[in-house]
């Protein structure tokens, strides 16, 4: 009996030592941020500079890719978010940085931003595909391949 209860167990044991744990990622309050520095891995940036909502940052993985719909909760690897994000003075810093490059499904780094109107915005990544929506003072892009929508 003792065996019976033993086994499984141990082979629980031993499997969620493999699992990945589940990461969303950061959010930070950025009311007092005046600019925004994006470098590092190829991401997904939405930053919007509207006054009626509440000036955060977030940074996260997005599942998606051929497998995306069929992943489930029950595999072990989440999609991780390994960027980090750093304030000095009024200047966040977000150093984007990919999960794992090969998957069953691609997890993609996703950056969500809603500044104070009037900031400035600098991406230097390889490549990029972003929204900006609002008044910005100043934005900066540095990419090879970019898809980028502007809209106020």
């Amino acid at each position: 009996m003792m065996i019976i209860i033993t086994i499984p167990l141990l082979l629980f044991t031993l499997v969620s030592s493999y699992a990945d744990g589940w990461r969303t990622g950061e959010t930070i309050d950025v009311s007092a941020i005046r600019s925004i520095v994006i470098t590092g891995d190829a991401s997904s940036i939405r930053i919007s500079a509207n006054a009626d909502e509440p000036y955060r940052a977030e940074t996260r993985g997005r599942r998606d890719g051929w497998f995306s719909r069929w992943y489930s909760s029950w595999f072990f690897s989440g999609c991780e978010d390994q960027s980090r994000m750093m304030i000095d003075g009024t200047t966040l810093s977000i150093a984007v940085a990919s999960a794992k490059w090969f998957d069953l499904s691609d997890c993609s780094p996703e950056v969500v931003a809603n500044i104070p109107p009037g900031g400035s915005i600098e991406v230097n990544q390889q490549a990029v595909m972003a929204r900006f929506e609002g008044e910005f003072a100043k934005l900066g892009l540095s990419s090879k391949a970019a898809d980028v929508t502007l809209q106020g």
